[in-house]
């Protein structure tokens, strides 16, 4: 499939897409083989918006051809939020009150 196919599918919908994958739990994500992880993001898109037979199926195509992307964005995401979670714990350099006075 070559990039040119992609535009069956909506603006709107890899926007939404894109926002689903980062909601979505990573190890969730993560432990779905390749199949299943295309028909649970496939699931939560339409579970949100109304797409037609055609549509669904473009979307599906697209997933399926980013598979590899979405796990390395996931597996990223997910050491990110644990990086951030020591980060948040530590004293941050950045003097909120001072920068940002109410």
């Amino acid at each position: 499939m070559d990039s040119y196919q992609t535009t069956n599918v909506k603006v709107t919908t890899l926007r939404l897409f894109w926002g689903v994958v980062e909601e979505t739990q990573s190890d969730t994500l993560l432990r779905l083989n390749d199949t299943q992880l295309v028909k649970q993001l496939v699931w939560q898109v339409t579970n949100r918006l109304i797409l037609s037979s055609e549509e669904t199926c473009a979307l599906g195509d697209y997933i399926r051809t980013r598979t590899m992307l979405i796990r390395d964005l996931t597996r990223s995401a997910g050491s990110q939020r644990e990086g951030w979670a020591s980060f948040s714990n530590a004293q941050h350099p950045l003097d909120k009150e001072r920068c940002f006075p109410a």
